[in-house]
């Protein structure tokens, strides 16, 4: 019991097992605590913006007990301002957004890549990069006092009836067209289509939508998402593209597409594999240093 009612964020937020270590309880704590941390910051009006991957409780419709809800409500009921993206975002793009957007912080409901049993919270502030070890700490040790007043507490924190207030956000052409053009200014040119067969596995995650506009907007004609649909479950498939036995369907989709590149992401999209012509593969730290020299 007192691991579910202990809240520690570690590397990038919180994350747990639904329905155990990750309840509407946990949630509605975290979300307490990043509302304080907010107006301590010197924030008298906090203004965020939410995103989600397709896991179980993450419900574009913010029903009622829904993990989405329970945030907003949560926020809104405490005086911050919420934008909620429409549909299922990848945390790259709550990042742009934070950072294009004024946005005083952002926040993320997934566990990245871990199994579909898991759900989690990942807090961003307003410069667009994961909160600090620092913040994490101070969040989750008031989450965790926070969260033991609802288990122990004769009253609950937010009222029931409270109302979840947001405004819909749509992320992903704005940010298309904003990538296009900081890639027109790196490489000081007029960016050609980018008519190459490449192959994206989404897994079932959030990153389909996102790869869609990106190829309308690239010109990428050639370029195939597989695994499009988000699922909570991610169909069964390896949530973690590091994991290269979870890619045999990228794999043989390349070798029928003759393609020059395939990608796979993570469920929230910032984790990623590449593999190159060959169906070899380079690890993010490869790819970066890659672009680093290319650029130089």
């Amino acid at each position: 019991m007192s691991s579910e009612i202990e809240i520690k964020f570690g590397t990038s937020g919180y994350r747990g097992i639904i329905g155990r270590s990750f309840s509407c309880k946990h949630v509605r704590a975290i979300a307490r605590a990043i509302a304080q941390y907010l107006k301590h910051s010197g924030h008298e009006h906090p203004y965020i913006i939410i995103g989600y991957d397709p896991r179980t409780g993450n419900d574009p419709q913010l029903s009622e007990g829904s993990y989405t809800h329970t945030l907003v409500q949560t926020l809104s009921y405490l005086g911050v301002s919420v934008d909620i993206c429409q549909s299922y975002t990848p945390t790259p793009l709550i990042s742009w957004a934070i950072e294009h957007r004024s946005y005083q912080g952002g926040i993320i409901l997934t566990a990245s890549h871990n199994p579909p049993n898991y759900n989690g919270i990942k807090f961003n502030p307003n410069d667009g990069a994961p909160a600090s070890i620092e913040v994490s700490t101070q969040i989750g040790t008031d989450a965790s006092s926070y969260l033991k007043e609802e288990v122990y507490g004769d009253t609950p924190s937010i009222p029931e009836d409270a109302p979840a207030t947001a405004k819909a956000a749509s992320l992903g052409k704005a940010f298309a067209n904003s990538l296009h053009k900081t890639c027109a200014q790196l490489l000081n040119t007029e960016l050609p289509d980018l008519d190459l067969p490449i192959v994206i596995d989404a897994k079932h995650g959030a990153t389909a939508s996102t790869w869609q506009t990106l190829m309308h907007r690239f010109g990428m004609s050639q370029s195939t998402v597989l695994h499009s649909e988000p699922l909570p479950d991610f169909g069964k498939l390896a949530p973690n593209p590091l994991d290269l036995n979870g890619l045999y369907d990228l794999k043989a989709a390349m070798i029928t597409q003759s393609a020059v590149m395939g990608i796979a992401n993570d469920p929230d999209g910032d984790r990623h594999i590449i593999l190159d012509e060959n169906g070899d593969a380079l690890s993010p730290e490869e790819t970066a240093v890659i672009i680093t020299d290319y650029l130089h």
